[in-house]
């Protein structure tokens, strides 16, 4: 077998392989979200910075849509 015959044969070998992989856990149910494993969870967020701040309003208001 010839190193090139060699070189394609591992290269297909491997994407079949992660296709397959990426296949199987985009399949996998989103466990974490179907059993809110973390609904009673409360986070505190310091922004630092002086109050009304432009950036800290910014860093605020997207720690919270987070």
């Amino acid at each position: 077998m010839s190193m090139t015959m060699r070189r394609t044969l591992l290269r297909s070998t491997i994407v079949a392989a992660a296709t397959t992989l990426a296949a199987a856990i985009s399949t996998l149910p989103a466990q974490a979200l179907d059993a809110q494993w973390c609904k009673d969870v409360h986070i505190r967020f310091f922004v630092g910075g002086a109050e009304g701040d432009a950036f800290g309003t910014i860093v605020y208001n997207g720690a919270k849509q987070a």
